[in-house]
């Protein structure tokens, strides 16, 4: 697996922005060639995109996280995201977090090196992933960390416009 150089190591970076569909499919559409992670935060059980994630053909893991609540975390593919991109905006998950790798990471290599830090973010991106945009759902901005040889805070601000 690669790592990043010691000169190089993960940037982050907050881009305020209304986030709705026109928003998410201008990252996720830069961004994703093949497959991406997708992991939700505390959503509840019977929203429609639990449903929609639970019925779909793809790789996923889910653990209880509180009253009728779920964490998901998920590898899915442009159409699945595509299929359920008006009900990931209307979903009532507290997080969303898009992971984008630069090659094939397996779904178990990512869930074992996602769980075993204190901050998941920075450390995909030190094992593989070049952009990681968390949303939290309540606020109105989208936070980044990056790989500081593929991307820089002007190119993410390029691509939200």
């Amino acid at each position: 697996m690669p790592y990043l150089r010691k000169n190089n190591k993960p940037q982050s970076f907050a881009a305020e922005c209304f986030v709705d569909e026109k928003v998410l499919l201008k990252v996720v559409g830069r961004v994703l060639e093949s497959e991406m992670f997708l992991e939700l935060s505390k959503l509840n059980r019977k929203d429609e995109l639990a449903v929609y994630l639970n019925d779909v053909k793809i790789q996923l893991t889910s653990r209880i996280s509180g009253d009728d609540c779920i964490d998901i975390v998920a590898a899915i593919d442009k159409n699945i995201f595509n299929n359920m991109l008006e009900m990931l905006v209307k979903c009532d998950a507290e997080v969303v977090v898009f992971y984008f790798s630069n090659y094939a990471i397996h779904f178990d290599q990512f869930l074992l090196n996602r769980t075993a830090c204190f901050n998941p973010q920075k450390r995909a991106i030190e094992n593989g992933c070049l952009l990681v945009c968390t949303w939290v759902t309540n606020e109105d901005k989208l936070h980044f960390y990056y790989d500081s040889s593929k991307y820089s805070s002007e190119l993410i601000s390029r691509m939200l416009q």
